[in-house]
């Protein structure tokens, strides 16, 4: 179990791997997430123009601090130590501070004098808990996966999550393990997150888009029947090059209604690296879930 843990943490931190996967961004820039540009690389050859470059690093957490509104840290990786200053919350840190815990870190590269500093870091994804409880099929991986995120709400709520996802997928004929990286990447499976703009737990559900699809958003057995019902319409009908997973996590995020006008991923910053983070998950908890049983 611990070698197939350690061996998909280190797929997941060898982010030169994923370059030409379905979820790699398709434009470039600083604000974009950087697949090929590695911890290794930064601190070997730094160049000015990277300061400010946008990356997703993966390792664990060590000495996890409090600093002002935010968090200081530093993240483990095969590659070297690098220090993470986050200078604002960050949600997957509740209730404690993860110390030890496998995470990615999305943040922007900070040179000093010509090297590497730190990694400002704007949110943290969990991988891995520091220990994990035997478990014998997909609802107990997903069950003790959710607990993780969501420590401080009764078993029950992770387990009816879980027990939704799955059932939603087969349902919808989608992919559990995508279904379950939206939602982490949305709201790490919390049911009482709402955005600035008023998206609604799980999903991030708008209450117009509930009602459009006959759901109670603040119930998280209909949020995530809402979210895939959804999921499972943009993934279809596409006369793209580009995978229709892209393309419909594009949708979810930027709206169907650009992105089925110009059939691609739309050169929006949040958009392409939000199409990547779920992909990157989705093919981590796809290896986990269906291989460290």
């Amino acid at each position: 179990m611990k070698r197939l843990l350690a061996s998909a943490l280190l797929l997941v931190s060898s982010t030169c791997a994923w370059a030409r996967d379905w979820y790699a961004p398709i434009h470039e820039g600083k604000s974009y997430v950087n697949p090929n540009l590695t911890l290794a690389r930064a601190h070997k050859h730094p160049k000015p123009h990277w300061d400010g470059q946008l990356v997703l690093w993966s390792g664990r957490l060590r000495q996890v601090k409090h600093h002002g509104q935010g968090w200081v840290m530093k993240l483990e990786t095969p590659q070297g130590l690098i220090p993470v200053r986050c200078p604002r919350p960050v949600l997957t840190l509740k209730p404690d501070p993860r110390e030890g815990c496998a995470v990615a870190i999305k943040g922007s590269l900070r040179l000093s004098r010509g090297r590497l500093a730190e990694l400002e870091g704007r949110s943290i994804i969990l991988l891995e808990p520091d220990h994990w409880a035997p478990h014998r099929s997909q609802e107990e991986f997903l069950t003790q996966w959710i607990a993780f995120h969501c420590p401080d709400e009764k078993p029950a709520y992770a387990q009816g999550v879980a027990r939704s996802i799955l059932t939603q997928a087969s349902k919808q004929k989608l992919d559990p393990w995508l279904l379950a990286s939206l939602l982490q990447v949305e709201s790490a499976y919390r049911k009482d997150v709402v955005s600035p703009s008023g998206a609604i737990g799980l999903g991030q559900l708008m209450p117009f888009t509930a009602e459009g699809l006959g759901v109670n958003a603040w119930d998280p057995e209909e949020n995530v029947a809402g979210c895939a019902k959804m999921l499972s319409g943009l993934l279809q009908g596409w006369n793209s090059q580009l995978d229709p997973r892209a393309l419909a996590l594009a949708s979810y995020n930027a709206g169907p209604s650009l992105v089925r006008q110009i059939q691609t991923v739309p050169d929006i910053p949040e958009t392409n690296n939000y199409v990547y983070f779920i992909g990157m998950l989705q093919a981590h908890l796809s290896r986990l879930g269906n291989t460290a049983l």
